[in-house]
């Protein structure tokens, strides 16, 4: 294996501004707001779409494109039909607008991505786009196949040896967003593939003002560790490489966010499997029921601690109790 830092050197000359544009993301910022989303964390198998659509022709380095989503998604305060990435994304975040003072982003895996085929002139990394299901539950999912990693390792050919396979999903129904991470292969120190830090930025971000000096509305990220990392404000935490091949993000809209006294806590579940009945950890509030297809099935006051799931179909569920100043999360497996 080579590491060639004279092909970075070239593609760092190639684009300057890109490579300086991310920080200012982090070194400006203010005015956080009360957290719009809660994170369920599971480990679920990770499979290839299939007969999909290319959001990209040939071998890439910076990522440019607009894809159709196939519905209106809620993203904080505004509606988007399309997903963006523009060049200086580096694969590493979409986008659901173009307003360069009000820009809010998805960040998936911030590393700098590309083609592991780029420099030979051969598409490798293909970047795939689907939208399933019926009206009202549709799904769409951006898939990054075989992405190259930019400050990872390369043979003596040029080609990006390490990799990565993501998925990003958007829920129709529930505006419910899933990184869904799949095999890879990343050899080089965590902290040169990810310029120093210990892992990727992973989360969201809100009303961010893409200029020098500008500020954001809201930053979501996730830190410490991949498994069991928490959600925070601060915009320089990461997740602690490596992240285990199939875990999924699952980022969920909460209500009563306009409150700063509003909290989040994990609602603990049992049995879990359930058959029947399941006792739950709190009491007096709405309950919703989510299915892995982000279909709400319930969505109840109760004052019980008890939940019958009798009637659910064996699968996994996602519930959420919400009252005036908490929001619980927790997952449960119906047998």
């Amino acid at each position: 294996m080579y590491f060639n830092p004279l092909t970075k050197s070239l593609f760092i000359m190639k684009h300057p501004s890109q490579i300086i544009l991310f920080i200012f993301f982090y070194n400006f910022f203010s005015n956080v707001q009360a957290q719009t989303y809660n994170l369920n964390v599971s480990n679920e198998p990770f499979g290839f779409l299939q007969n999909p659509q290319s959001a990209v022709q040939g071998p890439w380095d910076l990522l440019a494109f607009q894809i159709p989503l196939g519905f209106d998604f809620h993203f904080f305060d505004i509606t988007s039909d399309s997903l963006f990435s523009a060049e200086n994304s580096f694969g590493g975040y979409t986008s659901l607008n173009q307003d360069e003072e009000n820009l809010y982003m998805m960040i998936h895996f911030y590393a700098f991505l590309i083609d592991r085929g780029y420099q030979q002139d051969s598409a490798a990394s293909p970047i795939y786009y689907k939208t399933e299901g019926l009206p009202g539950q549709r799904i769409f999912t951006l898939e990054y196949n075989n992405a190259g990693i930019f400050n990872g390792l390369q043979d003596f050919n040029g080609v990006f040896l390490d990799y990565i396979n993501i998925q990003v999903k958007l829920y129709e129904s529930s505006g419910d967003i899933e990184y869904h991470f799949g095999p890879y292969s990343i050899q080089e120190d965590p902290e040169i593939v990810f310029d120093g830090y210990p892992g990727p930025f992973i989360g969201l971000f809100a009303d961010c003002q893409n200029v020098l000096g500008g500020d954001i509305g809201e930053v979501i990220l996730l830190s410490g560790d991949a498994m069991k990392p928490t959600l925070v404000t601060d915009p320089f935490s990461v997740v602690n490489w490596p992240i285990p091949e199939n875990t999924v993000y699952r980022f969920s809209r909460t209500t009563a966010t306009s409150d700063p006294n509003f909290t989040h806590e994990d609602l603990m579940i049992s049995p879990n499997p359930a058959n029947s009945y399941v006792h739950l950890s709190r009491t007096g509030g709405r309950v919703e029921v989510i299915d892995a297809t982000s279909r709400m099935i319930y969505n109840e006051y109760i004052e019980e601690d008890n939940l019958d799931v009798s009637g659910f179909t064996p699968g996994i569920y996602y519930l959420r109790m919400i009252s005036k100043d908490k929001i619980s999360t927790g997952k449960f497996v119906r047998q």
